[in-house]
């Protein structure tokens, strides 16, 4: 197969992360066994992918293939600030002519639309449990009064990453076919996602972003 040289998976990340390990082992011609002890073969998986993180990833593409097959990085994380996106992109602005990327992550909005746009994407439908019932939590947070909505945030508040996949779970949710027939702001949905872009950003403080929304956002029923 002629891979290209870099590819964005999203939705279910188990099944990405299986079909990325497959990939790499194809292209470096070992078993999914033995892939993990091949030095030309990266995993990396973390909450947020930081501009360290980019950096270090552009130094190891650039180095020589061990083997001379190339190199396979697979990335796996919740979100990727703008500053490492930014700086992962000049990796795929120069690409080293034998280097493979596979970036998975929840959702495409989770990626920069600069850098989305110089990998090719594939979606892996999540299962019908896992999306159910998270559909059913936002459902609950938007359908609260105002005092439940800031109960239900807590746990939320003190974690950035957490808070950022519920802010991508709320735009899903008022975007999503299960509401049709409900009569949905699109200025709520926008305004989500502009917040969810805020949290993306250094030195944000979730709590001051989600308590706004708990006030902003009305009912969706």
């Amino acid at each position: 197969m002629d891979f290209k040289h870099g590819y964005l998976f999203t939705g279910d990340k188990k099944t990405a992360l299986n079909k990325a390990i497959a990939a790499a082992s194809e292209i470096l011609g070992k078993t999914r066994d033995s892939i993990n002890s091949d030095p030309d073969f990266f995993l990396l998986e973390t909450a947020t992918l930081s501009i360290d993180h980019s950096r270090l990833l552009r130094t190891w593409s650039s180095q020589k293939s061990f083997s001379g097959k190339g190199r396979v990085f697979v990335v796996m994380a919740d979100f990727f600030t703008k500053e490492s996106s930014d700086a992962l992109l000049k990796t795929f602005e120069e690409p080293a002519a034998d280097s493979r990327f596979f970036l998975i992550t929840g959702s495409k909005e989770n990626i920069p639309g600069t850098l989305r746009s110089r990998l090719f994407p594939e979606d892996f439908e999540i299962p019908a449990s896992s999306l159910a019932e998270n559909k059913e939590f936002i459902l609950e947070f938007l359908n609260s009064t105002i005092d439940k909505r800031l109960e239900i945030l807590k746990p939320f508040i003190s974690d950035k990453q957490k808070a950022v996949s519920f802010l991508g779970g709320i735009v899903e949710v008022l975007n999503g076919d299960f509401l049709k027939g409900a009569v949905i702001n699109a200025e709520i949905a926008e305004e989500t996602a502009k917040c969810r872009e805020m949290l993306l950003s250094p030195g944000a403080y979730p709590k001051m972003v989600l308590e706004h929304l708990a006030y902003f956002l009305p009912k969706t029923k």
